[in-house]
């Protein structure tokens, strides 16, 4: 289910439901700096497998845990490429908020 989240802040997210809140395989995206997450959402945060492309194109690919990066994964800047395994990276609109969504989305 395709849903408008905020309209404010421009969040939308495409995917499952569960209790009115985005659970399991899914894609948000924050229309205002084009950045995105596409992977795993647990209880509406990211939470499991996913990649995150930030505004500036950075991106990363990896373990998710309460909305941070979490695990091993890997980290792609605009010129340079690291791998990190088990340290943290804070992405802010994945662990700030909880979206939750009232009305008819399963």
């Amino acid at each position: 289910v395709d849903m408008v989240l905020d309209e404010a802040e421009g969040v939308h997210y495409s995917g499952p439901w569960r209790n009115g809140i985005p659970h399991g395989r899914g894609k948000m995206v924050f229309v205002k700096d084009g950045s995105f997450y596409d992977g795993d959402f647990k209880h509406g945060i990211a939470n499991g497998q996913g990649n995150r492309t930030m505004a500036g194109a950075d991106t990363y690919a990896g373990g998710f845990l309460s909305g941070e990066a979490h695990g091993k994964g890997t980290t792609i800047y605009q010129n340079v490429h690291r791998s990190l395994s088990n340290k943290m990276c804070s992405f802010s609109n994945l662990s700030t908020k909880v979206y939750h969504f009232h009305g008819a989305a399963a």
